[in-house]
């Protein structure tokens, strides 16, 4: 949640918008300009929807997406749901990922705050004293 608030205080500060395309993050690399099936949520997380049918069906994940990510070279990239690190590269990457999961990517060297609010909270005002989550995700560098 302060995640998006943060990204909502640049837009309005500096008009970056908060779904930005990806040549607007990485406007050096080419293949960026003609991507148009993920987008940048804020300057350090990428999403890739998943498009089309499940692959496949599995009794723990449901149906089994296997989305086409680019994940630019500039960075290494951690999958949101396990945390696992994945090196940028200059071609498409094969990602799956199940019903209850995102194409939820962040950029190496970021730190997102995330608040732990109740559940049945109405309102961010009610959530004002619930506890603040720090996500690190080191660069390798």
């Amino acid at each position: 949640m302060h995640y998006l608030y943060t990204a909502f205080y640049s837009a309005n500060m500096e008009g970056t918008p908060i779904m930005r395309p990806m040549w607007m993050e990485f406007p050096s690399d080419t293949n960026t300009f003609a991507l148009g099936n993920q987008f940048m949520f804020g300057g350090d997380m990428l999403v890739a929807p998943k498009l089309g049918e499940p692959i496949s069906f599995s009794s723990v994940m449901n149906g089994i997406y296997n989305i086409s990510v680019y994940l630019p070279p500039a960075s290494d990239w951690y999958f949101y749901n396990n945390k696992e690190m994945i090196s940028g590269s200059s071609t498409t990457q094969h990602v799956v990922v199940g019903d209850d999961e995102f194409g939820t990517f962040v950029r190496a060297g970021a730190i997102l705050p995330i608040l732990n609010y109740e559940a049945g909270r109405m309102s961010i005002l009610h959530a004002i004293n619930d506890p603040l989550r720090i996500e690190v995700y080191p660069d390798s560098t």
